[in-house]
């Protein structure tokens, strides 16, 4: 079955236009970016400016997959690319064991990692 996730990733539009062509390459990578949209009017800004909302619900978030490494590498584009504008974006996954989330990203687009109990 495997380790799973749920994991969530804003950007703006010229972020989304980036990561597209940069999981272009790759059909299975550029499905699964399609598939994670959830909202495409996130936070809108009333001038037009908008974000990209994308949530994958219980996913494998594997840095050894092809069409996740293509989205890491895009979200570590700063690292290796100094003339490459900055790509701005917020990042939160949470994995089930209760010591595994992670939150990356340049931006604050309001995505909060938050663990709770519910009965």
């Amino acid at each position: 079955m495997g380790y799973r996730s749920e994991v969530a990733l804003v950007t703006t539009q010229k972020g989304y236009s980036r990561l597209m062509a940069a999981v272009a390459c790759n059909p299975e990578a550029t499905r699964l970016v399609i598939e994670g949209i959830e909202n495409e009017n996130y936070r809108a800004d009333g001038e037009g400016n908008c974000n990209i909302l994308f949530h994958w619900k219980w996913i494998k978030w594997y840095d050894d997959s092809d069409q996740i490494r293509l989205i890491e590498d895009w979200m570590n584009v700063e690292e290796y690319d100094k003339d490459y504008d900055e790509v701005e974006f917020n990042f939160v996954r949470i994995g089930e064991s209760n010591d595994d989330a992670e939150e990356r990203g340049n931006a604050n687009y309001g995505l909060a990692l938050q663990r709770s109990i519910s009965f």
